[in-house]
Formats: C-alpha cells, structure tokens, sequence
C-alpha cells in the first residue's frame, strides 16, 4: 500500500515533489460519503485512510511524465538492475548507474545527486525507504519504519567527504552487514538494500525488497498484448476475468482464444551457446490470439480496433493488482481509450467488489471527463496537476485539496481548470505562416 512517493533533482523535477495516497486530513466535500468507496482502511495497526486512485492532469511537457519515469528509475535503482539482470547483480567498480537523470537546467543541480523517497506499508509494517545517487555512486541509503506508532532507524549508510562511509545500524537491525557494506565501500554504486536480502535474521530488507519488486508496477510503453496473451495462458481464470473486461467494454466481442504457435528466432540467438537450450525452445513460442464477436467473425489482433487492443493490453497489467493488491504508475491511460472506457477502468479500482485486493492506480492524464461533477468519479484529494515555470522550467506536483472550495455549493472544477484557475494548463500561441 503506498502512502507517498518523492523525487528531488530528476528530470523536469528540480525540488522534492510529492505525490500522496493518504486522503486530506481535513476533507470537506458534498460528495464525500457518495465516494466512500474511493478509500480504504490500511489496517488496524497503522490506521490509515489511503486512496484507491490519483489522477495528475497537465500540459504537454509539465511533468507528468517525469513523475512516472522516477517511480521507473526508483525501481531500477533499488532492485539493483545491472543490465537486463535483477536482483542481487551487484555493479562492478566503476560501472555507472544508468538511471541517473538530473534536472539540467541549472548548473548546480546538474551535478548534484538524485533522491527519492518513497513511504509504504508492507505486511502491516511501515516503512520509509530513501535514497540518492549520481551516475558514479551511492551517496545515503536509509530505512525506517514505525514501531508503536514513531518512525523509528533502521539503518543510515552515507558516503561524506572524500568517500569516507558513515553508518549506523540500530538495535532493530538484526541481519548480517559485514559483505554488503564491504561492496558498498569498495564499489560506492551499489545499495545496501539488493545486497543483503536473503540473509538470516534480516527481517525488514526481505519485505521492503519484494514490495518494491512485486507490488510497484509502473506502465509507460502501453505495449502488453504479447503480455497479456502469456499471462492468460497460465491460468483458466485469467482467461475468464479478462474476457469480462473486455465484453464491458466492448460487446461485439464474446470469446477469445490463445494459441501457441511456433516462430524462428534470430541465428545468432540460437547459435548464442551461453543461452540455455529451454530459453531458446521458450523464445520460440509465440502466442496467437483469435477473437470471436458476436457475429460469428473471428479477428485477429492486427484486425482490432486500437481501444480494443488496449483494453487487452490493459488485463495482464491492472487484474493481477485488482485481485491481490499492489501500486501501478500508469503515463497516459486514456491512450487510446473512448472517454466512457476509461471511466470504466477507473471505477473499477473505486469498486470494493472488484478490487478485492485495495490496489492502487496513480496515472497521467488529458482529458478532463474525470473532473465532471455529475460522474461522481473523484475526490478533491485525488485529483492532482503538474504545472512548470517559465522561468526556471521546474515542474511542480500538487493538489487540488490544497485550493479553497468555493463557497458555492456546486464546484465546477472542469470550468475552473480550464479557465486557468488551478494552472497546469498549456499556454497556447496562435500560428500563422
């Protein structure tokens, strides 16, 4: 369950920028009780209200999507990806960290490490997990967590001047340190964190680790037909669940069916003699999927229209968290999607008999059918903008809780958001040959 995600100095995003799923403390909405379903309780120990959804609206080029791209480089950074390779890898010396992308634009920032924070919780537990590095090293690592209601130390690792290690492990600490910290001074790019799971008597680092691995999904390139073809091949169910999504939202079609059929794979693969022989049988197997309507026609996916493929796309990526939890950072999930589907898919997240497992959806977007009052589709707390100055070309996350309500008793937030009122709108020049 994530309750917040900061970014300082990546891209477009010069100052530490929030955005949070814990609901406004002081919340006063007419609607308030028609959208109870938008929350939920994170559980008993940490009682938390936190949100089913946010949406973050802005122009082209506003930040949006540098938002999403830092949760990416967080879970690239924290899994300790070296290469096409997760989990454990640990970087050789010298070999720079790829996903360092700071803000450009000023000559102090350029140089100056990223960071990013992200506050979760985690088999009841919660945690708040940092970091931040340049594209050469490591430089502060911390855990914490909250023990009977304080956020507590966990461990603090930082690299100070002239790279000399400053650490402390508190008495909740109870793993082993002594390899991970003697690669983490000797190499300076790798984190603590990927390489001291699986160690005896570490009881955070494996649940901080697997949480991020598993629950932080984040969806940028829109291209999961392939996925989600081999994802309902392994599972009956999966078939099922996905053909509900995609008759809702699309009535012609009435059945579908996944094939495996067999293609060539590059010579060079196949000569490669470091890929096992069973990687090679599996690149070798290619689904194919036939879509029946209610026609009696069968189509194929080239023969889809783009909604229609999207919406299947779209099965592998949001079932899996619909049914057991998790966090997806989606960029652009209107894309291709009719303005009624992507309601739709929004309600969905809202709708405690679908979302059985309080997953939660943070994702981009243009068009402002979401903000109409009448849907009855979002909290003032869920909604959010990202806007960016002129003059520095910094972008800027915030919310719509944080402006007054209107005193009239019916807000029109589409009117006022288009009318300039909240920002994060474009600034358009008319064009003339």
């Amino acid at each position: 369950m994530l309750i917040s995600f900061s970014a300082t100095n990546f891209r477009s995003l010069k100052e530490k920028q929030t955005i949070k799923l814990e609901a406004a403390s002081k919340y006063h909405d007419d609607d308030e009780d028609k959208l109870k379903n938008n929350l939920f309780e994170s559980d008993k120990k940490n009682s938390l209200k936190l949100l089913k959804s946010a949406a973050i609206y802005g122009a082209n080029a506003s930040g949006k999507t540098s938002l999403i791209k830092a949760v990416y480089a967080f879970n690239h950074v924290a899994m300790c990806f070296d290469g096409d390779e997760k989990g454990a890898q640990k970087r050789s010396r010298g070999k720079s960290i790829s996903d360092y992308d700071p803000f450009l634009l000023d000559k102090k920032t350029a140089t100056q490490p990223t960071e990013f924070e992200i506050d979760f919780i985690a088999e009841k537990v919660r945690y708040v997990y940092s970091f931040s590095y340049d594209s050469q090293k490591i430089h502060r690592e911390k855990l914490e967590f909250y023990f009977k209601g304080k956020k507590e130390l966990i461990y603090d690792i930082q690299l100070g001047k002239k790279d000399v290690l400053k650490t402390e492990f508190t008495d909740h600490f109870e793993g082993k340190k002594e390899r991970a910290l003697d690669i983490f001074e000797n190499t300076k790019n790798n984190l603590f964190l990927p390489l001291n799971i699986n160690e005896d008597g570490n009881k955070f680092l494996n649940p901080v680790y697997d949480w991020i691995g598993e629950k932080l999904i984040i969806e940028d390139d829109h291209d999961s037909f392939l996925q989600t073809a081999s994802w309902i091949k392994k599972d009956p169910k999966n078939k099922v669940n996905a053909l509900k999504i995609l008759s809702s939202i699309d009535p012609n079609i009435i059945d579908f069916e996944v094939e495996e059929v067999e293609r060539k794979i590059p010579q060079s693969i196949a000569e490669d003699l470091s890929i096992p022989e069973s990687l090679k049988d599996e690149m070798k197997k290619f689904p194919l999927v036939k879509f029946k309507t209610n026609q009696g026609a069968y189509f194929r996916e080239s023969q889809l229209s783009d909604g229609t493929r999207s919406i299947f796309s779209l099965c592998s990526v949001i079932l899996p968290i619909l049914q057991e939890g998790g966090v997806l950072f989606f960029d652009e999930l209107e894309k291709s999607l009719h303005p009624d589907a992507l309601l739709q898919v929004v309600k969905m997240f809202h709708d405690p008999k679908i979302n059985k497992g309080n997953g939660q959806i943070i994702f981009t977007a243009h068009n402002d059918i979401l903000l109409e009052k009448e849907f009855g589709v979002f909290r003032r707390d869920q909604i959010w903008f990202a806007g960016k100055s002129q003059k520095s070309g910094a972008s800027e996350i915030y919310s719509l809780s944080e402006f007054p309500v209107p005193t009239k008793k019916r807000d029109n937030i589409v009117e006022r958001y288009r009318n300039h009122a909240y920002g994060a709108r474009p600034l358009l020049k008319n064009f003339y040959w």
